[in-house]
Formats: structure tokens, C-alpha cells, sequence
């Protein structure tokens, strides 16, 4: 069935064959090569997490920066200065797993995603492989852990990235964060570090609803009827700002922090309605 789906995708694209088979062939290799690697860094984490995790970003921030060439993705980036190197929270709206890409490419961090995305076929394993923590959203009793995991990695200087929406969105507003996870900044007394991605330009088109979905991965889309759309692609641009870090100690409670994060994702949000 998932090869009958392949081949339909495949053909649809045909006027981009070359250009779709040549990425596709590039991209086969990157990810051969990222299992490789990934696996005995694996073992140092299960052993010594915090060695293993810097490896992990390092390895995660290396492919995911090769990556982004063979798709031809180009990145503004913004305030990157203002990323706090001791240790933070950092906090992005989200529309597709381009997401991943781009910010693992600018920073080395570990990614905090839901156990959905871990059952994921092909993105599960990738997940797996770059070591993501995974939560339940779903269940209250397992969230002490989770949160123990997280403070844990901030605590030692790491750098944490979530995205709060809890799901990826076609682009037409931010959705309100979630709370939960943002205790971890105070228990760990670190620093919230707000991100907003922006898809500019396609095919060096303006990003609008006409073209967006080519790029946005959301709702019941299936993943590799998009990923060969993503790869037929000539071009892309996206802007990513990172914004100036909120303190954990001006705010008196968690949903208060997450609120004000979103304020400032979604203030510099440019809407793709």
C-alpha cells in the first residue's frame, strides 16, 4: 500500500522528476549515514546522558544543516545572539518538520516532542535516533518525569527546544501555548528564549494560503505524499527571530511565562492566510 502511494506521488511530480530523484537519492545517503553515526552516540547517552546528548546535538545539528542544502532552504536568521548559552527554554510556533531542520541547523539543542510523533513511521525513528524526549500530553502521571528529564538538561547548562502549540498549524495564527512544560524553567531557574518561524518565500513566491501546504505539514496529511512535494520544490526561504530572552524570575507562575511567550511569537508571526 505505502509503495503504491510512492509511486502515485512520484508521477504526480514528473515535470520535476530529475530535481525530485536527485535530492531524493542525496537525501537517501544523509540518512544512512545519520543512523550510522547515531548509534554508538546512542549507547554514550544511555550511559552518560550528558556527553551523549552534546554529541547527539552536535551530530543532529550537523545533518540537519546538510539537509537544508539538498533542499535548497535558505534561512534568515535573526537575533541569534540572543540565545542564552548556560542553559534555556527555548519556545517556537510550528508548522511543519522543516521546523526541526532549521533550528537544529542554527544551535545545538535537544527537542521535546509527543509520543505521537515517536509512532510516526520513518519521523519516529528519527526522533528516536536523535535522542528527543518524548511526552505523553495525554497523561497527567507521567508528567513529573518528563519534567525531571527537562530540568535536569537545563540544570547542566543544555539547551531545550519545545514547541508549545502542541501541534503543527497551516500557518494562520499561533495557536495559545501550553503550560506544563514551562515549570521547568523555574524549577530549573533558567531562562525562556521565544522563537518565530516564518515561511517567506517558495519558489521565490511570497508564502501565502494559495501555496502554503506545500511546506505547512499539519492536520491529516501524510508524510511522504508531502515530503516528495518538498522536494520537488527549486527554492525555499524562512526567517527565523530569535527574540531576547524572558526571565523566569519576572514572572510568578508558569501559564504567566507561557502567555507572555506567546505574545511575543506571535506578534512577530507573519500570518500565511
Amino acid at each position: 500500500m505505502l509503495v503504491d502511494h510512492l509511486k502515485e506521488d512520484i508521477f504526480r511530480y514528473n515535470s520535476s522528476m530529475p530535481r525530485l530523484l536527485f535530492k531524493l537519492s542525496l537525501f537517501a545517503i544523509l540518512v544512512f549515514t545519520f543512523f550510522l553515526v547515531t548509534l554508538p552516540s546512542l549507547t554514550i547517552y544511555f550511559i552518560h546522558q550528558k556527553t551523549g546528548r552534546y554529541i547527539l546535538a552536535k551530530i543532529v545539528s550537523l545533518h540537519s544543516t546538510i539537509c537544508l542544502k539538498i533542499f535548497n532552504i535558505g534561512l534568515s536568521v535573526i537575533g541569534k545572539s540572543n540565545i542564552d548559552k548556560n542553559g534555556a527554554l527555548l519556545v517556537s510556533n510550528h508548522m511543519s518538520y522543516v521546523d526541526i531542520l532549521c533550528l537544529a541547523s542554527i544551535y545545538h539543542t535537544q527537542f521535546v516532542t509527543s509520543l505521537e510523533m515517536k509512532e510516526t513511521p520513518f519521523l519516529g525513528h528519527i526522533a528516536q535516533a536523535a535522542g528527543c524526549v518524548f511526552v505523553d500530553r495525554k497523561s497527567k502521571n507521567k508528567r513529573e518525569k518528563e519534567l525531571r528529564d527537562l530540568v535536569e538538561t537545563l540544570s547542566s547548562g543544555g539547551l531545550v527546544t519545545i514547541f508549545p502549540e502542541a501541534t503543527s498549524t497551516n500557518g494562520d495564527d499561533v495557536l495559545r501555548f501550553r503550560h506544563g512544560l514551562f515549570e521547568s524553567c523555574f524549577l530549573a531557574k533558567r531562562d525562556v528564549n521565544p522563537i518565530t518561524i516564518n515561511y517567506k518565500f517558495i519558489n521565490n513566491k511570497k508564502v501565502s494560503n494559495h501555496n502554503r501546504d506545500l511546506i505547512c505539514w499539519y492536520g491529516d496529511m501524510t508524510f511522504f505524499s508531502h515530503f516528495f512535494k518538498l522536494l520537488s520544490l527549486k527554492s525555499i526561504h524562512i526567517e527565523i527571530i530569535f527574540h531576547e530572552k524572558l526571565r523566569h524570575e519576572s514572572f510568578t507562575n508558569k501559564s504567566d511565562l507561557a502567555n507572555r511567550s506567546h505574545e511575543v511569537v506571535k506578534d512577530n508571526f507573519l500570518q500565511l492566510s
